[in-house]
């Protein structure tokens, strides 16, 4: 049974991608706070969207925030799910410090074994990571469960691949964040 789902809210379009602007995790709704584009050189990456309890456009807030949350990935092109377990690795290093990364490796290794697992990841495929606001961090390929991981920790870490000092992209951080 799934348990993220697209709340009948309307929908939000960013590059040919159409993103719920509500969702649903374990019963609470979350409102699409924003949405944009990752781009690498001159290749569309993905398309990311944030799911917040409410809009908020502190990033600091959003990222130590205890309350459920979800990121979604809807992939612009065919990539192998090595290559996007290596990229969220490498944000993670430029975000959190050695002590930090340490403390989550065995979580962060649950997180590379669930999307390896998946092996290739294509143009249009789903990629969602919810944080149940429970603790537990659960990954989404196309709507089926991959993965469960424990850990409260987990969730503000990974939402700095985006969010943090040094996200990702910095146009797409001022997008999730509804600028």
């Amino acid at each position: 049974m799934t348990t993220t789902t697209p709340l009948a809210t309307g929908y939000t379009e960013i590059a040919g991608v159409k993103l719920a602007n509500g969702k649903s995790i374990e019963g609470q709704n979350l409102v699409l706070n924003g949405a944009g584009l990752r781009t690498l050189a001159l290749f569309k990456v993905y398309v990311a969207a944030l799911y917040l309890g409410q809009k908020n456009n502190n990033a600091e807030e959003i990222i130590n925030s205890a309350a459920p949350q979800c990121i979604e990935l809807v992939l612009k092109r065919d990539v192998d799910a090595k290559t996007i377990s290596g990229s969220f690795r490498d944000a993670l290093k430029q975000n959190l410090s050695k002590e930090e990364l340490q403390a989550l490796e065995a979580r962060l290794d649950e997180l590379e074994g669930a999307i390896n697992n998946i092996r290739q990841i294509k143009e249009g495929d789903r990629l969602c990571i919810d944080f149940a606001g429970n603790g537990l961090t659960r990954i989404w390929f196309n709507d089926a469960l991959k993965e469960t991981i424990s850990g409260e920790s987990l969730s503000s870490a990974l939402l700095k691949i985006w969010l943090g000092k040094k996200p990702v992209q910095d146009n797409l951080k001022k997008a999730l964040l509804g600028a």
